[in-house]
């Protein structure tokens, strides 16, 4: 969601890389939105939302933080690092490694 910040600030919400297409209909959402959407369609939030992790990818890169503040406050803690399976490619646009992520 492009409302992280940092490198998710320009995320595409239709992109294709490396013979893939990437749909990501959740891009330009604000929380306020999701929340609407969420409370609208009567859908549960993720239960560890309310043990203080703001933002919820894989295991390696997530930890709790309680930090409403900044929402990727929880990824790689300690490290400089913010992102997991996001990457530019040289000419600057988003690219994906070859990995699949969880986040």
């Amino acid at each position: 969601k492009r409302y992280h910040g940092g490198l998710r600030a320009d995320v595409p919400t239709l992109e294709k890389t490396d013979g893939r297409l990437k749909i990501d209909p959740l891009a330009r959402f604000t929380r306020q939105q999701i929340e609407a959407y969420l409370d609208h369609y009567d859908l549960p939030r993720h239960p560890l939302l309310e043990k203080g992790y703001p933002s919820i990818g894989c295991a390696p890169c997530t930890v709790q933080c309680g930090s409403a503040a900044n929402p990727r406050a929880g990824r790689w803690s300690g490290l400089s690092k913010m992102e997991c399976g996001i990457h530019r490619s040289p000419a600057g646009a988003p690219s994906h490694n070859s990995v699949s992520s969880a986040s």
